[in-house]
């Protein structure tokens, strides 16, 4: 790894010292240290240099969240001990070739066997796992150098591969590189400095430097992986096991009550629903389904929405807030309302689009700038504080780019076009034959009486006002003009389909121009203007 110098993007690299002067003054011999970590997560919403973005050991508080170090700190040597030496022999019973295990009898332990006991057949298999994990682990995060090293992507593999072999029933799909990208990163990071022997003097200066041990950046990760897919990877089970009924039959797979499927459904159809009714509703009108945007948001943990920066700023909130039971983590309920959170943040755009630019708004997130502002949101809607929060969310102007102070600020990208709203629309078409045809073309029915009736002149920019009335009676105009024009086409065309082989048809070739050229106008492709300019409607035409 001597070819990666640099650390992540933003964080500032530091001292030995540093880390070990924050390990003994926030965690190590300190009363009630885990809920202290919890605390401090909460808090960097409002002060942001509490956020763990500056923090020198951040991996330290994701294993106190995600429980690979218990809340029994005498406990921590013999743990790390223990989950090293477990994956070390997972690694290497899942890694070893037939030939570096005693042959038995070669009539069923040859590649060339039929047997069921092969092991030649399980080694197979799990050279084409390695192949399918290698070809997404090749896609990850291509612009950053840290995931483009043979030995980071050899450790992933690793990892991702023991995983798979001790969950047969998921086995490796895809998206979990995703997640086990972010965790290797930051172990990494805070184990780049190793501690000089001078540490070793004090108990807290021995932890830390087993916790940080650079030999084991795989293992703990591995660990840290394990804990997190506890309650993520019944989201990647492709269908549910069929249940057996009374009589012992098995009843057939239902794809649509995946563990996935289901939550997804829940999102949308029950908390959506109770926090912002108008905006269901717009969603369901609209056939937006909650697994196609949804499945990714919560598989991946919004690892495919942000930066990897900001993925990290959110993982920090849903780790702290992680909901354990006696089994032991059960769940990340933040998560839930993150996914609400960033529904409501492009909550103006939806109400605005169909279903293709519901589904293009919510695939294509928009950048967040202020990413505290967002989890913020989410935390006040997970307690109970969300009754007030949907016209903060629709109407907050969106703040300056860049997921913390000094940062690099993130291009913007460029907003839908604004549209008429749907209500108070009326078509301008001027004839029944093609009522179908102009359907879609609708005018809004707005005056200058409508438009200041219910203002005070206190409350509005007169000018502004007034120019905003002159564009809308233009459009009305130019749709009138277009329906006029639609109509002649259509009637010299029927008149000349009617004529059967007397049929002009460089007239027809003519009306068919003419009639794409209405189709891109009213498609928004083209401007009215040169369009009323060059084609002149026939009014003798019946």
């Amino acid at each position: 790894l001597s070819s990666f110098e640099g650390p992540l993007q933003g964080r500032v690299m530091t001292s030995v010292d540093d880390r070990l002067k924050e390990f003994k003054s926030k965690i190590w011999n300190v009363p009630f240290f885990n809920r202290k970590a919890w605390k401090r997560v909460e808090e960097s919403l409002i002060e942001s240099k509490k956020s763990l973005h500056f923090s020198k050991i951040r991996s330290v508080y994701w294993r106190i969240f995600l429980g690979t170090l218990s809340p029994d700190e005498s406990e921590w040597s013999s743990q790390l001990d223990k989950q090293r030496k477990e994956y070390s022999e997972l690694r290497d019973k899942f890694t070893k070739r037939p030939t570096e295990v005693d042959a038995g009898d070669l009539n069923i332990n040859n590649p060339l066997s039929q047997s069921d006991d092969n092991p030649w057949t399980a080694y197979y298999q799990s050279v084409e796992l390695s192949k399918c994990i290698q070809l997404d682990l090749d896609r990850t995060h291509p612009g950053h150098k840290f995931f483009r090293e043979k030995t980071i992507q050899k450790m992933m593999l690793n990892i991702l591969f023991v995983w798979a072999k001790l969950n047969p029933e998921f086995l490796y799909r895809q998206g979990m590189n995703e997640l086990v990208s972010p965790l290797l990163l930051t172990v990494f990071e805070d184990s780049k400095i190793a501690l000089v022997n001078g540490d070793q003097k004090d108990e807290g200066g021995k932890v830390l430097q087993q916790i940080l041990d650079s030999k084991y950046v795989e293992h703990d990760c591995y660990s840290l992986f394990n804990n997190l897919m506890s309650p993520m990877k019944k989201f990647f089970a492709v269908a549910q096991p069929p249940a057996a009924s009374s009589d012992g039959s098995r009843q057939p797979i239902d794809p649509n009550k995946t563990p996935i499927v289901v939550h997804c459904t829940e999102i949308q159809d029950k908390l959506l629903k109770t926090i912002d009714r108008s905006l269901y509703r717009h969603l369901t009108d609209n056939d937006v389904h909650p697994t196609l945007y949804l499945l990714r948001w919560i598989r991946l943990l919004f690892a495919r929405e942000y930066h990897l920066e900001e993925v990290m700023m959110i993982w920090d909130h849903l780790f702290a807030t992680a909901k354990y039971t006696e089994s032991g983590l059960e769940s990340f309920p933040l998560m839930n309302f993150m996914c609400i959170a960033m529904c409501l943040f492009v909550r103006n755009d939806l109400l605005r689009g169909d279903n293709s630019k519901c589904l293009r708004r919510l695939l294509r997130f928009p950048p967040v700038g202020d990413m505290n502002h967002m989890i913020s949101q989410a935390r006040n809607l997970m307690r109970g504080k969300g009754t007030q929060l949907k016209k903060s969310l629709a109407s907050k102007p969106r703040p300056p780019s860049g997921p913390y102070p000094g940062s690099t600020p993130f291009p913007n990208r460029k907003k839908n076009p604004s549209r008429p709203p749907a209500s108070g629309r009326q078509s301008s078409v001027p004839s029944n034959k093609i009522q179908s045809l102009l359907s879609y073309v609708r005018v809004p029915n707005v005056t200058g009486a409508k438009i200041f009736g219910n203002l005070g002149s206190n409350q509005v920019d007169v000018k502004a006002m007034v120019k905003k009335n002159k564009d809308l009676e233009k459009e009305l105009n130019q749709m009138k003009k277009m329906g006029e024009i639609l109509d002649s086409i259509v009637r010299t065309m029927h008149r000349e389909v009617g004529n059967g082989e007397k049929m002009d048809k460089s007239l027809m070739l003519r009306s068919l121009a003419e009639l794409k050229s209405v189709k891109d106008v009213l498609m928004g492709r083209i401007d009215a203007e040169p369009v009323l300019k060059h084609i002149k409607t026939s009014k003798s035409e019946e």
